[in-house]
């Protein structure tokens, strides 16, 4: 039960916000679970509402909890840490941490590619490209706002393809007989624009993480542009890295955190 310390230092909303934020870290609190109603904490704590307002509104935006008018709020789905691998699914990587994986496509068609797409992609700026724009869901939790380039000539067909549950690197493998082999990923952050902030329910001040990759088959081509925007705190990073000896020399091995697919 919620409790506050009406002698410490720390304000109050935070006492309620780090309680909260305990219960879910470590299980106590499982995704679904409704926290009691503000009438109910307002005689319990002794606190006003703008004090349990703040402090759930907070827990919101950082994906702790979801809020549903008339309903209350509850304990919010989130992913656990990932350790993202350029040539896994996000479907598989989804499903390995025990969430179902689902899309919003927003558009998939076929059009002509732009000077930046066909420099990215190594074709003729005008040269057809399918086009696929979709928001990455988990348990229909936003996670990822992705954008994906692909030259029509490698996938014909595939802008018919329902990508609300399919997965584009199962596709490109089962169908296309393309073998995705390597990629080449910058990560970095930066603030939100609107648009990108409701997407992907972020909080103030809107950071994001934006992943863009090329992804190249088994014959040094390039099979894949993509551009995304993360929900940072819907997606924790993990990076493990280990220390090899090759000839002599101590190399460093990483596994870095990037785009799913």
């Amino acid at each position: 039960m919620l409790y506050v310390d009406k002698f410490s230092p720390v304000p109050f909303y935070r006492q309620i916000k780090n309680q909260v934020r305990d219960a879910v870290d470590t299980g106590i609190w499982v995704a679904g679970r409704k926290l009691p109603s503000e009438r109910e904490l307002l005689t319990t704590l002794g606190v006003s509402r703008i004090t349990v307002r703040q402090a759930f509104s907070e827990l919101v935006a950082e994906g702790y909890l979801t809020s549903s008018p008339g309903r209350g709020f509850f304990v919010a789905a989130r992913s656990p840490a990932q350790e993202l691998h350029a040539l896994v699914s996000h479907t598989e990587a989804m499903r390995e941490g025990g969430v179902e994986p689902s899309s919003r496509v927003l558009t998939c068609e076929v059009q002509a590619a732009s000077p930046a797409v066909a420099r990215g992609l190594g074709v003729s700026p005008g040269a057809e490209v399918v086009y696929l724009h979709r928001v990455r869901l988990a348990d229909s939790v936003p996670l990822t706002i992705q954008q994906v380039w692909l030259p029509h000539a490698v996938v014909p067909g595939l802008a018919e393809v329902d990508f609300t549950t399919a997965s584009l690197f199962e596709l490109l493998r089962e169908r296309y007989q393309v073998q995705p082999a390597r990629a080449e990923t910058v990560i970095s952050a930066r603030p939100a624009d609107p648009d990108e902030a409701g997407e992907l329910e972020l909080g103030e001040p809107a950071i994001a993480l934006t992943v863009d990759q090329l992804t190249f088959d088994e014959d040094d081509r390039v099979v894949e542009f993509s551009r995304s925007v993360h929900n940072p705190l819907r997606l924790p990073v993990r990076i493990s890295q280990s220390v090899a000896t090759r000839s002599g020399a101590a190399g460093l091995l990483a596994r870095a955190s990037v785009e799913r697919r």
